[in-house]
């Protein structure tokens, strides 16, 4: 499968209400590392979602309190979003670089309900 999107960057979360309160009383961040969401779908499968992180990305870093606001960053999920220069896979100019990204998923057989 391919798609298109956006190198993603890190982003606040809303700090307004009571996410708002659980961080100031957690003395944490509200910046999520920056990643990208998948919902994958197969017959016969379990449906996935889930979301990979830009190696190199700010706010990956576990220790500390300064990683993942919603603590989402498995190192599993963090992967490497390859730079290129020069035409698109699909022929298409792209003025500068441009990222690829190739990641196997795995996912699972519905459960049998055969007892």
């Amino acid at each position: 499968m391919r798609c298109w999107s956006i190198l993603p960057h890190e982003y606040p979360i809303p700090t307004d209400g009571p996410v708002g309160e659980l961080l100031a009383a957690a003395a944490r961040h509200p910046y999520r590392a920056p990643h990208v969401h998948f919902l994958i779908q197969a017959a016969g499968h379990r449906r996935l979602i889930t979301q990979l992180f830009v190696r190199g990305g700010a706010y990956l870093d576990l220790s500390g309190g300064r990683g993942d606001a919603v603590f989402g960053v498995k190192d599993g999920l963090v992967a490497d979003f390859t730079e290129h220069i020069g035409p698109a896979p699909d022929g298409r100019g792209v003025d500068g670089s441009w990222r690829s990204l190739e990641y196997t998923f795995h996912i699972a057989p519905e459960a049998s309900h055969d007892f």
